[in-house]
């Protein structure tokens, strides 16, 4: 869900596949978009929003992006593949100006896997490639790894799940800093590739289990105001295949971002039990937990993030 700028809201539905939107007060106005092969129409819309003063669509099936006007009305297309890149996993609406392209690792690793498009679809950069990483290619490795990434303000902020370490880039693909993630200020994450390869190139151990169950990963992170990025790192267990349930929480940190000294600084190491959804228009964070017994109501919360320490960290 996304707020545009006169205050709608801007659902994904998936199941119906149409873009619903609702006013301020959340009362149903029209919805754009419907089932079907046909312009303005979605094979499998898995994600969209809101684009300064345009709604978007993104289908799976077909690939591309679909544009509709302030009031639903159907206006363009483009692709967001092209010939050897990576499928698009995720799409997110960047300073109602950009829309930042996360790929999927499995299918095209030894290439960018993060790419900001303009609206009317051309690329505008190209950057994060981690193949040094991912190769050898194993491909249990690859299975279980995706791209966590969002931007805003000027900034990119991207790691891997089942990585260690976080990268800043403006928003020309320029690199302006890494840091590893690091539990309890000193404890690096131990990454995917390292447990797999401990266990001879095999993802599962004997006993069914994966190398992976009970290790703590990144699963989320928001760009926030000011430079910063709040990340949600959780253990990883059977029950969270192939994505894990952000709402039952797990660490949250900080990482700020000093652009002049092209550094990255970890700080803050709260424990939460809920999951990182998205940003305000005033770009503070926002997380959401299920209240109810039959799970049928959502609490939205926003967090502060608090004031710069001594050593540059916050807090």
């Amino acid at each position: 869900m996304y707020v545009d700028e006169t205050g709608r809201m801007v659902a994904v539905d998936r199941s119906d596949k149409a873009l619903k939107v609702y006013d301020r007060a959340g009362t149903f106005l029209f919805s754009a978009g419907r089932p079907g092969p046909g312009p303005g129409e979605f094979g499998a819309l898995w994600g969209g929003g809101s684009l300064n003063d345009s709604i978007f669509g993104y289908d799976f099936s077909k690939l591309s992006v679909s544009m509709f006007s302030p009031d639903g009305r159907y206006v363009r297309a483009f692709p967001v593949r092209r010939r050897g890149e990576g499928v698009p996993a995720v799409i997110q609406p960047v300073d109602d100006s950009l829309l930042l392209v996360v790929g999927f690792p499995l299918d095209a690793w030894r290439k960018d896997m993060l790419k900001l498009v303009r609206r009317d679809g051309t690329v505008r950069s190209q950057f994060f490639n981690q193949s040094a990483y991912f190769s050898p290619e194993t491909p249990p490795l690859l299975q279980t790894s995706y791209v966590v990434a969002d931007a805003g303000g000027g900034i990119v902020v991207a790691g891997l799940r089942g990585g260690d370490s976080l990268w800043v880039f403006d928003y020309d693909g320029r690199r302006l800093g890494s840091a590893p993630i690091l539990l309890d200020g000193s404890r690096r994450l131990r990454t995917y590739r390292s447990l797999i390869e401990r266990n001879r190139g095999k993802l599962e151990r004997p006993d069914g289990s994966r190398v992976m169950d009970g290790e703590p990963a990144l699963v989320a992170l928001v760009v926030t105001e000011g430079r910063q990025a709040v990340l949600q790192v959780m253990p990883i267990g059977a029950t969270d295949r192939p994505w894990p349930d952000l709402g039952a929480g797990g660490r949250f940190l900080v990482a700020r971002v000093d652009t002049a000294h092209r550094t990255m600084v970890m700080g803050g190491d709260t424990t939460l039990a809920q999951g990182l959804v998205g940003r305000d228009r005033a770009g503070h964070p926002l997380t959401f937990h299920v209240l109810g017994e039959k799970f049928d109501a959502v609490e939205i919360s926003r967090l502060t993030v608090g004031s710069e320490t001594s050593n540059g960290g916050t807090q």
